[in-house]
């Protein structure tokens, strides 16, 4: 009997072993799959724990084998535990699996090496080996899913079956052994079969799990490259560009989207395992080499213009953007295409335009520096005109009273010009008036002095900066000049050729002369020059005031300050007031205080101005009304900066008033509010 009891375990052993040797090929092929190896790793114990049950030969030894193998054994049905625990995401419980599989070893050492009783030894391998099965189907019970179901119940029932086996070796021990001593063989050869019976069908069932998993891996993977492909095509369908995947490698037409086949006039089946070549889509082989081309050293191209035909012949430019993908090592092209025939020729047609726009910008802008000039310009002398004049003695008028320098005026007449004209006519006489103007052109060296047709005959010189002595040698100047060109005039009553007479008026800052009486002082002189026997310069200087006479740097209201709006006039000359006001309080020898407060009056005044102004600009729609409000914060932002430099003493009174007069007077009120003065008399 003892020979069958160890050839038959023998050979379940070997089965075993054989099973093990195959399971570890399998986990080969499924490394990443950790509770398959923590499997074998069990199978590899459990084997070695049969084998070390033959290896007690003596007392001694096979007591060493029985705690060996029972050791072994223990530890292999353990950490099929922990395997089922890898497999159902258990893995948190791993080390306390191992910690729980270390005691019971422990447990089982105790009773393996120091009870003698091999009836307690055998007990306690049973209850261990039932609690393991117990474990095991517990875990793979709270487990069941509708995808694993029928594996998990499969394994469940070989684990309960080897825990029924389990509880009935523990009962016969307890009731059978004792009475049936030759069962224990019965009971050693039923042991090892159950073991095969766990390892084999168990190992089975995994394999089950582990095909399952894939079985759903690969159905999941595949729905979800459905899913993407349905995508795809649903993209390439809904969009509105031409879109072509070709095979790289052969060329042939892999897929093309609704939008393309009838863009191009083919059917599907027309199109598809084609390639471009054979439908002949390129105009010519020249462009489609240079396409491949340069595909391949840039791998990606990006509106790329290339004439496409249709198959009718027909022909239409297109836009292409290619990508190259790959799917399953294999290269694929796929390029977007969009007709841009017609915004082609929105674009030549909009150059076109633009050119001639630009043309006409430059032929208006001519025409508007030929129209400014003359509106600046006498169109027969090439001198400034009378408009252009006016501007320029305000400009001067209010630079002299900030500056204190003189300015100087001379207004000249030809004598007896109306006789010269009927004796010689009237075109003689232009030429006469152009040859005068060329002159006076010639007398003038300075950027800042301006020659100047008046009217008639009559012309005036402008000369800032030009005491009285400066103004009357250039009037002398000028009158010999004429008298030396010798113009025949034989109807002249003081010469046989044409002379001039001039009249000279200096101004300085003192004096109190509104803006536009300045060229009638010159005209005054003029007169007395004429009445005195002309070919004469006459001057008249005004006379120099002392500094406590209030007309040293007053400002005087002209009629060129008019807007044509009754209440903007009413604030500008209110504002002239108010300067006038410091200036007296300077001459009164104000405190600074006073002079102070005078001058923050003026700041009132300006910003309530300002506020005004802005409105009605608004309400009038000045196109440049917020450039104007930019004007007026920068002012505002300059005067308070010059007042807190007067109040720290960094700056005299003076440099305040020359500040209001030049920046806030001259340049703003003067300058920049004329420039809305004609909006507001359209309304």
């Amino acid at each position: 009997m003892e020979f069958h009891v160890y050839s038959a375990s023998l050979g379940i052993t070997i089965a075993i072993i054989f099973e093990f040797i195959a399971l570890i090929s399998h986990v080969k092929s499924n490394k990443k799959e950790s509770f398959l190896i923590w499997w074998v790793l069990g199978m590899g114990l459990t084997v070695f724990g049969l084998i070390a049950s033959f290896a007690g030969t003596t007392p001694v030894g096979e007591r060493i084998s029985i705690i060996i193998s029972n050791a072994l054994t223990i530890l292999g049905q353990g950490t099929f535990v922990i395997s089922i625990g890898l497999y159902l995401n258990k893995e948190s419980r791993r080390n306390k699996n191992i910690v729980i599989l270390g005691l019971v070893l422990l447990v089982l050492l105790y009773f393996s090496v120091f009870i003698e009783l091999r009836v307690i030894r055998m007990l306690v391998t049973s209850l261990v080996l039932f609690a393991f099965s117990f474990f095991i189907v517990r875990r793979l019970y709270l487990s069941i899913t509708e995808q694993n179901k029928e594996n998990i119940i499969f394994l469940m029932i070989t684990f309960i079956i080897n825990g029924i086996f389990w509880i009935f070796r523990f009962i016969a021990v307890i009731f059978l052994l004792p009475r049936a001593p030759w069962m224990y063989d019965f009971i050693v050869i039923m042991s090892y079969t159950s073991l095969l019976f766990v390892c084999t069908l168990g190992t089975l069932g995994l394999i089950l799990l582990i095909n399952n998993n894939l079985v759903n891996q690969i159905t999941k993977e595949k729905l979800i490259v459905d899913k993407e492909r349905l995508k795809f095509l649903t993209i390439l369908e809904n969009s509105p560009d031409f879109i072509l995947v070709t095979d790289i490698s052969s060329g042939k037409i892999e897929l093309a989207n609704n939008q393309l086949l009838y863009k191009m006039g083919y059917t599907n089946d027309e199109i598809i395992g084609k390639t471009t070549f054979e439908l002949n889509m390129w105009d010519g082989n020249e462009p489609r080499e240079k396409f491949v081309n340069d595909l391949k050293e840039n791998k990606k191209l990006s509106n790329y213009e290339n004439v496409f035909v249709k198959k009718d012949g027909s022909k239409f430019l297109g836009s292409m953007s290619v990508s190259i993908i790959e799917i399953d090592n294999k290269a694929y092209s796929v390029a977007m295409v969009r007709d841009i025939s017609e915004i082609k020729e929105i674009e030549i047609k909009l150059k076109k335009s633009e050119k001639q726009y630009k043309e006409l910008s430059l032929q208006l802008q001519k025409e508007k520096d030929i129209a400014e000039k003359n509106a600046l310009t006498d169109g027969m002398t090439g001198l400034s005109n009378r408009r252009y004049l006016d501007e320029q003695i305000m400009l001067e008028y209010f630079r002299m009273k900030r500056t204190g320098e003189n300015l100087s005026i001379i207004m000249l007449d030809v004598d007896f010009f109306k006789l010269y004209n009927d004796l010689y006519g009237h075109i003689q006489g232009d030429e006469c008036l152009k040859s005068i103007a060329k002159l006076l052109k010639n007398s003038i060296k300075r950027a800042t002095d301006i020659a100047a047709r008046y009217g008639g005959e009559e012309f005036v010189i402008l000369l800032p900066d030009t005491d009285e002595d400066g103004a009357k040698k250039v009037a002398e100047t000028i009158r010999k000049n004429v008298e030396d060109l010798n113009l025949e005039h034989k109807d002249s009553k003081i010469s046989n050729f044409v002379t001039v007479s001039l009249g000279v008026a200096t101004f300085g800052s003192q004096s109190e002369v509104a803006p536009e009486k300045l060229v009638q002082k010159a005209d005054e002189a003029l007169y007395q020059a004429k009445n005195n026997g002309r070919n004469r310069v006459v001057q008249i200087t005004q006379p120099i005031q002392s500094l406590e006479e209030e007309s040293f740097l007053k400002v005087v209201w002209s009629s060129k300050f008019e807007s044509g709006n009754e209440e903007i006039d009413n604030q500008h000359k209110k504002l002239f007031n108010d300067y006038n006001v410091i200036f007296a309080n300077i001459l009164s020898i104000k405190s600074n205080e006073d002079q102070l407060n005078s001058i923050m009056n003026l700041v009132r005044d300006l910003k309530e101005h300002f506020e005004y102004e802005e409105e009605l600009l608004g309400s009038i729609n000045y196109p440049d009304a917020d450039y104007h409000a930019g004007l007026h914060l920068n002012l505002l932002n300059s005067v308070q900066d010059i007042i807190e430099k007067f109040q720290k003493d960094e700056v005299k009174v003076m440099d305040v008033l020359n500040f209001l007069i030049f920046e806030v007077i001259s340049e703003h009120l003067y300058r920049e509010d004329r420039l809305y003065f004609e909006y507001i008399k359209e309304l």
